[in-house]
């Protein structure tokens, strides 16, 4: 029994630790946040040169006015978020787990990743909208994401 429980929070521990990338991202962190191995170049912070070196110094100051709103709800979120994956962590390695407190601490979970990723949506929105049409597309162009799968470009509307 000892085993299956080792197994099952072996593999809690996997499915969470391949989640948390997808945490991370949401939060607007991961490629192009730094230079690593693979990684492209953020307009956003690129050596200076990025998205905040195209705008006004009024744009910028808007800009980072909502990234200051933006943050703490998302802390807020994060914290709520981390306390329902050990709450998680501890009803799984009970004897055994029950099948409908899993479910339920799963679901809020991923309720509260859902709010996340529509806040970041929102904040994006929010600053695509300060920006002119010719920002956006100089963005669009410097940043290598802004096109689909079959290379494309994604529209800013």
């Amino acid at each position: 029994m000892k085993l299956h429980r080792h197994t099952i929070a072996m593999g809690l521990a996997m499915a969470i630790a391949t989640t948390a990338p997808g945490l991370v991202l949401a939060q607007g962190m991961g490629p192009g946040m730094g230079m690593g191995p693979g990684m492209m170049p953020c307009p956003m912070i690129d050596g200076g040169q990025g998205m905040m070196q195209m705008l006004e110094p009024e744009q910028r100051s808007e800009m980072r006015e909502l990234m200051r709103e933006h943050r703490p709800a998302q802390f807020e979120r994060m914290g709520q978020l981390m306390n329902l994956r050990d709450d998680l962590m501890a009803a799984m390695q009970g004897e055994r787990p029950d099948p409908e407190e899993v479910q339920a601490l799963h679901a809020r979970m991923a309720e509260l990743h859902g709010e996340m990723m529509a806040e970041m949506v929102r904040m994006r929105n929010a600053m695509h909208d300060l920006m002119t049409d010719e920002q956006r597309q100089q963005l669009q162009q410097a940043t290598p994401e802004a096109t689909g799968s079959d290379d494309t470009p994604l529209t800013t509307d």
